[in-house]
């Protein structure tokens, strides 16, 4: 996993103090192959490759998964060159869609990033009964999952959700911006802070 401290979010990145060990734990882009051949050609051209391993059932389903070995990477894609790529980081990403392009013969696609999920902890246990009443829109339901899901927002836009255990673990997901994690990562632990009283030791700013 990749440290999102490291992610180039200068301006930022006196908000990532002791609250968590936060990384950066998946990327997802939307990609569209504008030059894409017959998904049972694709089988074929990569059939000898040992850089990629490909699944393709037509009757089972419509799309094309390859996965890339180096950098670890999935791709998955419909005939009409529509799909998503997935990978720890964008750096990952970019490089299996070129490495799989040149292996197809074909353009590479144009990308897109959709989604970014973030893992940390609050670094102690948390009292989910109490943080659901607290936060207002927070929902926890125990008996059909353990976690309580929290809105997280940037100014007036919902930014992406957080998923908060009672561990202190948590994940935030359906974030669109990398400069938008730090804000939502400090966001959430002031949350969980003014909700829990016990709770000591905010982000230094």
């Amino acid at each position: 996993m990749q440290d999102f401290a490291r992610q180039s979010i200068d301006n930022n990145r006196h908000m990532i103090t002791r609250l968590a060990e936060c990384r950066i734990c998946s990327t997802v882009f939307a990609i569209r192959f504008f030059h894409l051949p017959d998904l049972e050609e694709i089988c074929v051209r990569l059939e000898q490759n040992q850089q990629f391993s490909v699944r393709y059932d037509p009757h089972r389903h419509p799309t094309i998964t390859v996965r890339s070995k180096n950098p670890k990477a999935i791709l998955i894609f419909f005939r009409d060159g529509h799909g998503l790529a997935q990978a720890i980081s964008e750096t990952r990403v970019k490089l299996a869609v070129k490495r799989f392009s040149r292996a197809v013969g074909i353009p590479e696609p144009t990308i897109r990033l959709v989604n970014i999920v973030v893992h940390g902890s609050m670094g102690q246990t948390l009292n989910l009964d109490n943080i659901s009443v607290k936060i207002p829109g927070c929902v926890f339901e125990p008996e059909q999952f353990p976690g309580a899901m929290i809105k997280i927002s940037c100014g007036n836009e919902i930014a992406g959700f957080a998923l908060v255990f009672s561990s202190g673990k948590f994940s935030i997901t359906g974030l669109k911006r990398y400069e938008d994690i730090p804000l939502c990562v400090r966001q959430l632990h002031e949350l969980v802070l003014n909700s829990t009283p016990q709770m000591t030791g905010g982000l230094q700013s």
